[in-house]
């Protein structure tokens, strides 16, 4: 049992490693097409490890929307609540939320066309994601 529980660990911590050196290099690229690549190695891993951190902090907020609204995933809703303070980036978030939800309904309408005899429609919910309970 502490075998497993420690080569998790160290999957974790690969992971983590992995999702880091990620976005070290999609931030390296932005900077690079910004003013010729100007920034030094310093400022370049500054903005990663505080975008990686952010994005931390993010997804416990997330979790923690999900959880209080008695619910184990994520919805577009959630998001919204964690961009309100940015009326831009709402605005982003709700346009594209209502896009993926006009497409999920364009395609659950087709098939619901096509599905079985007496099949009813089921409340149309918000796109979400599952999350694991980290407890």
């Amino acid at each position: 049992e502490k075998m497993a529980a420690e080569s998790d660990d160290y999957e974790d911590l690969a992971q983590k490693q992995r999702l880091k050196a990620a976005l070290h290099y999609a931030v390296g690229q932005v900077c690079q097409e910004v003013e010729g690549g100007a920034f030094s190695r310093e400022l370049v891993a500054t903005i990663s490890e505080t975008a990686f951190r952010q994005c931390g902090t993010l997804a416990g907020d997330l979790e923690q929307f999900a959880k209080h609204g008695k619910r184990s995933t994520v919805s577009v809703e959630d998001v919204k609540l964690c961009c309100r303070r940015s009326p831009s980036l709402l605005e982003f978030i709700s346009r594209h939320g209502d896009s993926l939800r006009a497409a999920k309904e364009g395609g659950e309408e087709g098939r619901r066309r096509k599905g079985r005899k007496g099949h009813t429609d089921k409340a149309k919910e918000p796109e979400a994601m599952t999350v694991e309970d980290s407890d």
